[in-house]
């Protein structure tokens, strides 16, 4: 799979899609979330590439892409996405951010609309609060000490202790989460988080002009329903649909699920300019 390099740092990307050549197909752009890189939503593919083309990039100096030196913004990180959307010259694209991704892909659809054609976020959070930054901590001074302090695979495994974190995984699934997770360094990931601690979409979900939809984790450690709901009603035009998975990587846990409100949501998209409802039907 290809790098794009904007000069300063490579964004490596995977780019599939197995649509019969003969038809037109929108494009699915993912952006993953804090520490995982493009491989956390390799089991997307053979449910949704059947109709469209997805491309899922590695942020900034995870998985396999290069990073410049911190400290960053918000908004770089934002245009990092709006310039890599650009750069795939397919017009308008369906954007899907998790987590925090799912910040950065409201940052694009409020700050560059004309890149976006439909809005989904996976257990994003509006910010992350003073209570979350003291449970990433980990009992450390931070959260960007507990990651210095622990490295990316040691804060990983205390993550993956904690109730209401990560699906439901056995033993070779936990390995390779955990050696996906120490593909980012620690540095990169402390950058981040200084990134993350300072960052409110709130002001942006008003002006998210494309329709949404807000997959909401009911059991998530990182963001509640109740913020979910919020996200919900804010954006104009928004869909909620709640996911009852074990914790926030309802992705994973909860894919078939996930992916039939994505597959329903983009197929009124595509045949409605305009979505009015509050849930998905």
């Amino acid at each position: 799979m290809p790098f794009m390099d904007n000069g300063e740092y490579k964004i490596w990307f995977e780019d599939e899609c197995f649509a019969p050549s003969w038809r037109p197909r929108d494009t699915l752009v993912i952006q993953h979330g804090f520490g995982r890189n493009s491989a956390f939503w390799r089991h997307w593919i053979p449910k949704l590439s059947d109709t469209y083309r997805i491309v899922r990039p590695d942020l900034r100096g995870h998985g396999r892409s290069t990073s410049s030196p911190a400290p960053w913004s918000f908004e770089e990180l934002v245009d990092d996405l709006a310039e890599f959307i650009r750069e795939l010259g397919a017009g308008k694209v369906h954007l899907l951010g998790e987590a925090s991704g799912g910040m950065l892909a409201i940052g694009v659809a409020a700050l560059h609309p004309n890149l976006v054609k439909s809005l989904i976020t996976s257990s994003t959070p509006q910010k992350i609060d003073l209570d979350h930054q003291r449970f990433f901590s980990a009992g450390r001074e931070s959260w960007r000490e507990a990651i210095l302090q622990l490295g990316s695979k040691g804060w990983a495994e205390w993550l993956i202790a904690q109730p209401g974190t990560v699906a439901q995984m056995g033993r070779r699934q936990r390995h390779w989460w955990l050696e996906q997770f120490a593909l980012t360094p620690a540095q990169i990931l402390a950058d981040l988080s200084d990134v993350l601690i300072t960052t409110d979409v709130a002001p942006l979900l008003p002006h998210v002009a494309a329709p949404a939809l807000v997959l909401a984790p009911m059991q998530s450690a990182a963001t509640s329903i109740a913020e979910q709901v919020k996200l919900a009603e804010t954006i104009p035009n928004a869909c909620l649909q709640p996911i009852n998975g074990v914790g926030h990587e309802i992705y994973i846990d909860k894919v078939d699920e996930c992916v039939a409100a994505v597959r329903q949501f983009l197929a009124k998209v595509n045949s409605t300019p305009r979505q009015s409802s509050n849930k998905v039907d």
